[in-house]
């Protein structure tokens, strides 16, 4: 390592993990400031029944920490469903009765909640919030955050701008399990096994082997690479870059490991213990002879192999290990995703269509001006679209333009620079400031409002699926959102009915199974954006094929092995009285989407007439749009949802019990 000489003039704290009583005490012992755990409901790491602390053990947890002057940081970091809103506060209210140090949190239905019971209790935005740049740490301020822990994919410089931009404080990943998909923004355990990784359950499918595969447009597949753990991202260590971690001025080192042994814990929280008191003594330099010892200590009860990770750059292949001989157990193989014409999946309640009923409108989210005039020539009511092309349609097709609502598209994920020249970009363009902007992260709404647009509404990827969340966006001035598609069915007609501002139910089209800042593509020495007749896919064991689609910023969007159909469905969801229907139309042909819109189109229309639609015309037009798919058409989580433990979860937990116990 390099040895620089500082002026040490702070000392970050130290905060540990603990998925019982027996790791509070361990990893207090080895000299951690600060603890954080959860109880057993609404948390992360719930695959183990053993694993997080009993109701009755938590009172206990908080007094160890603060008779041995430690902190003590509750999770409760699960994403909340409609019907769980009661319970959930009552359990809020018998945390905060504990008088912890803060209160951890995914769900921004929490923070109002918690205001309302205890308004004094500081609270802590979640990784799983995925808090990657100032506006988004700015807006989550003035909503009530105190603290924020940062994406785990944003370096330490980028975090030290956003400490010294908003004057709150850092939290940041030092050590332990990284997951290779952006925060909060991993879909595809959800639609495979319907267990959620933002509910504490996710099955890794960004530990399977896959195949990646290159599809010529009209020639025979390439294998590229062939059975290795592509997604596999390496351990995050950062031992040996304490001083960095200091003078980027983050208040807390966290480290992950709930589900790690208590003896595990104490001698990974001691070496880090160590460290930081060599710096807290002002030495110029980590002392070299003890350091060795301490990162030979490490290496011998190392996991995985160790990474930096995003602390100084995109990783790139380098964070990954394909062959995955240090991977400790395997969640999940691969398994069909649930398809349309499996009948088991026939899960919606059919119920008949009431007079005078509200009809939904057609909403189709494209990526240029050819697909949304084929869109808007079949049927579709609204297209979502990015700035340029925006421009290009008032320019190209000015009476498509002045026909049609239109609304602005945004990225998902933007850092401090990025956010910088993307609205640099906008700033050049003169986009009508009376269109509605689909916000993809709180951390746009200021920036817009400031030049000027005022209508917002919310993307599938702020993660909503419940009523308080929606009167929070509506209290930011949002119109309406698309619930996340970890929605299942029974909890988007709650939504639909609790809802105080519009909903937008997806019901077609391509499903981002994660999105990652990590270019396969790009690893083999080729660029999607100069190969656009190309198409790259990951390969799975049970041989779906998942798309890989560049976003802004070059991160990839990866699909599910099935694209939605809800079609048979569509009767059910004009029943719920939702505002709009969306099709997810980005990565369809012109000539695909004029289909698929005027199936959708056309069922409406009868729908709206009181006719009935038979099931041979039904089953005709399933099997036109299968033809307009390179995937099978799926049902994404609508015949599962989130919020039950399937089979395979049940397996797995009997799986972890039997470990623990070896």
């Amino acid at each position: 390592m390099e040895y620089i000489e500082r002026k040490i003039t702070r000392i970050p704290e130290l905060l540990a993990p603990a998925g019982n009583l027996a790791s509070i005490y361990a990893v207090i012992k080895a000299g951690a400031d600060a603890v954080y755990f959860g109880s057993k409901a609404f948390n992360m790491r719930q695959h183990r029944p053993t694993l997080n602390l009993a109701k009755e053990d938590m009172p206990k947890a908080v007094q160890i920490c603060h008779e041995s002057k430690a902190k003590a940081y509750i999770t409760f970091n699960s994403l909340l469903g409609c019907h769980e809103m009661e319970e959930a506060r009552k359990e809020l209210e018998f945390l905060a009765s504990l008088k912890p140090d803060a209160i951890i949190i995914q769900d921004i239905a929490v923070i109002s909640i918690l205001k309302s019971l205890c308004p004094s209790i500081p609270i802590h935005a979640s990784t799983m919030m995925n808090v990657h740049n100032s506006e988004m740490a700015k807006m989550l301020a003035d909503m009530g955050i105190s603290r924020i822990i940062t994406s785990r994919d944003i370096t330490l410089a980028e975090v030290k701008e956003i400490g010294e931009k908003t004057g709150l404080e850092m939290e940041y990943f030092v050590h332990g399990d990284m997951c290779v998909a952006e925060s909060g923004q991993c879909y595809q355990s959800s639609v495979t096994f319907g267990e959620s990784s933002n509910r504490g359950r996710c099955m890794k499918p960004c530990r399977w082997r896959y195949d990646l595969v290159k599809q010529p447009q009209d020639g025979q597949e390439e294998i590229l690479e062939r059975d290795a753990m592509l997604l596999a991202r390496k351990d995050m260590c950062l031992l040996e870059y304490i001083p960095e971690l200091i003078d980027s001025k983050i208040a807390s080192l966290k480290i992950e490991g709930r589900a790690r042994s208590h003896e595990y814990l104490e001698k990974l929280v001691s070496v880090y213990r160590r460290e930081l008191d060599r710096a807290s003594a002002k030495r110029n330099a980590i002392d070299k002879p003890d350091f060795s010892e301490d990162w030979e200590s490490l290496c011998e009860m190392r996991i995985r192999d160790f990474s930096p990770c995003f602390a100084f750059g995109r990783p790139g292949q380098e964070g990954i290990a394909p062959e995955g001989q240090r991977e400790p157990r395997i969640f999940s193989i691969a398994k069909t995703e649930p398809l349309l014409d499996n009948p088991k999946n026939n899960v919606i309640q059919r119920k008949p269509l009431g007079q005078n009923h509200k009809m939904p409108k057609l909403l189709a989210s494209v990526s240029t001006v050819s697909q949304a005039i084929k869109a808007m020539e079949n049927g579709v009511h609204t297209v979502s679209l990015e700035p340029q092309e925006i421009l290009d349609l008032k320019k190209d097709y000015p009476s498509h333009y002045k026909a049609f609502p239109i609304r602005l598209k945004t990225p998902r994920i933007l850092t401090d620079k990025e956010m910088n020249d993307w609205f640099n970009e906008l700033d050049k363009k003169e986009i009508d400031r009376s269109i509605y902007v689909e916000i993809n992260n709180i951390g746009l709404v200021n920036p817009f409002r400031k030049r000027g647009f005022q209508k917002f509404y919310g993307g599938f990827s702020l993660n909503v699926l419940n009523h308080i969340a929606s009167e929070t966006l509506g209290a930011l001035g949002f119109s309406g959102l698309t619930p996340s598609f970890e929605s299942g069915w029974e909890n988007l007609m709650q939504l639909a009915e609790l809802s105080k501002i519009e909903v937008c139910a997806p019901i077609h089209g391509f499903i981002p199974g994660m999105i990652v800042d990590y270019c396969l593509i790009q690893e083999k020495g080729e660029c999607q954006k100069t190969l656009p007749s190309h198409t790259w896919f990951l390969r799975d064991t049970a041989k779906g094929y998942h798309s890989m689609v560049c976003e802004y910023g070059c991160r990839i969007a990866i699909s599910t092995a099935t694209e939605l159909c809800m079609l048979p469905w569509l009767k059910e969801f004009v029943s719920l009285g939702l505002s709009e229907l969306r099709l997810g139309l980005e990565h369809s042909s012109p000539e695909q989407i004029a289909t698929i819109a005027n199936i959708y189109s056309s069922h409406l229309n009868m729908l709206s007439l009181g006719k009935e639609i038979q099931r041979e015309r039904i089953l005709k037009d399933v099997h036109t749009l299968s033809l307009c798919s390179t995937r099978p058409l799926g049902v994404g989580a609508y015949s599962s949802g989130c919020f039950h433990v399937s089979q395979e979860g049940k397996e797995l937990e009997k799986i972890l019990v039997q470990a623990a116990h070896e």
